[in-house]
């Protein structure tokens, strides 16, 4: 089945099952379940995921997803950018087929974050402290509490040392981590505040050396 007219293609979705050949050499998906969605030849690889995972109701970080092509529907290829969702379309004339496999490491890298998402409190605790190994540094740190008011590690960091640069960029990246939890996003802008305002303060009061 093709939608070309309106530039949009059909693709199959396929996950939890395999490709298995048949006694007549023919490829066949079995087990698992299958699904469909109707995309635009031009979506983005991030555009395309999301659709996918709106349609089997996954997580994107907990995936991931390969192609096959109508000469060698036996050979999975791997969908990971904007250059493999072309060749997807460009080698599949009527429609596509697209695999999705549960990724454990990714489920286990999202997990920190789903569990601050669904079960934190509004409340963020920021720290750090001086390493005194051979290679010195600090080390930043970042901790929620959960539902059972039990610490809830979220970040952390290995800087050069406690310094303006250091803190503005911990604090940006955490901003990125946290962006679902509004209260939490209005208190690191504030945090973000109060260090350019040390930063202002410290440059105010410094001393400057002249020559003469």
């Amino acid at each position: 089945m093709s939608l070309r007219n309106g530039r949009q293609d059909f693709c199959y979705i396929h996950e939890g099952g395999e490709l298995v050949k048949t006694v007549v050499g023919s490829i066949e998906y079995k087990g698992g379940r299958t699904n469909c969605i109707v995309v635009s030849k031009n979506i983005s690889h991030s555009e395309f995921v999301s659709k996918v995972c709106g349609e089997l109701n996954l997580e994107p970080n907990s995936i991931k997803l390969d192609f096959t092509v109508k000469f060698d529907p036996s050979c999975l290829l791997p969908l990971h950018d904007d250059a493999d969702i072309v060749k997807m379309f460009k080698f599949n004339d009527m429609f596509c087929r697209a695999y999705v496999c549960q990724c454990t490491e990714g489920v286990m890298a999202s997990l920190p974050l789903l569990g601050f998402v669904k079960g934190c409190r509004p409340i963020i605790a920021i720290d750090s402290t001086h390493m005194s190994g051979p290679y010195g540094g600090a080390l930043f740190s970042a901790t929620a509490l959960d539902a059972n008011d039990s610490m809830f590690p979220l970040a952390f960091g290995v800087m050069s040392s406690e310094n303006y640069e250091d803190w503005l960029w911990f604090l940006e990246k955490l901003k990125i981590v946290v962006e679902t939890r509004k209260l939490l996003l209005s208190q690191i802008d504030i945090l973000l505040s109060f260090v350019v305002f040390l930063r202002c303060l410290a440059l105010k009061t410094m001393p400057i050396a002249t020559v003469t």
